[in-house]
């Protein structure tokens, strides 16, 4: 249960520091983060599609 309290806990520190985002740099190092918890990482191409609404990421 302490793991995924940890977990839940960094994933809304991430969403939070994306939500915050004052430039587009700074919303992909704060998505760049998600990859300690997932293991995937994110291309310039899928970053961008992302952000244009034409790619999901799932966790």
């Amino acid at each position: 249960m302490a793991k995924i309290d940890n977990k839940s806990a960094y994933l809304r520190e991430v969403f939070k520091r994306i939500n915050l985002a004052g430039c587009e740099e700074e919303r992909k190092q704060a998505m760049e983060l998600m990859s300690d918890l997932s293991g995937f990482s994110l291309s310039e191409q899928e970053f961008t599609e992302f952000i244009n609404g034409n790619k999901q990421i799932e966790l």
